[in-house]
């Protein structure tokens, strides 16, 4: 058959969310409007856009622990265009906002998660934790 609960298939992607915050940040920094947000918002929020998706993690971090991860695998060890502490400040401060908004803390399929004082095993483990719930709130 073509459905069967003992199967999934897992992608991990920015979604919808990830655009919706830059939009918000967008809009802060006068790149769009507040009427281009709230259309480009108004689609990507459709509630059979959002039905896409069991799951959205929003992974956080110290902005001076995440550029130090960025660079430790860099070859050339200098800030980006967005891997800078403003821009990165900023981004997380529209993630936020975005959250509140939205109240995404009451949506089971919504994730804030801190990763700051992990190591990668850490995360990985508490992501998977959470794929894996997602995977069971699936109706057959």
């Amino acid at each position: 058959r073509s459905y069967d609960k003992n199967f999934h298939i897992v992608i991990f992607d920015r979604a919808i969310f990830d655009g919706v915050a830059r939009m918000e940040y967008y809009r802060d920094k006068g790149i769009i409007t507040e009427d281009q947000q709230r259309v480009i918002e108004g689609y990507l929020l459709l509630r059979w856009n959002r039905n896409l998706f069991d799951l959205h993690v929003c992974m956080t971090c110290d902005t001076g622990v995440a550029i130090d991860r960025e660079l430790a695998r860099a070859l050339i060890k200098k800030h980006g265009q967005t891997m800078n502490p403003t821009t990165l400040r900023e981004l997380q401060e529209a993630h936020a906002r975005l959250w509140r908004r939205l109240d995404c803390a009451k949506d089971p399929r919504m994730l804030w998660h801190d990763t700051t004082s992990e190591n990668e095993a850490q995360t990985a483990n508490i992501v998977l934790d959470a794929i894996l719930s997602a995977c069971e709130r699936r109706p057959l």
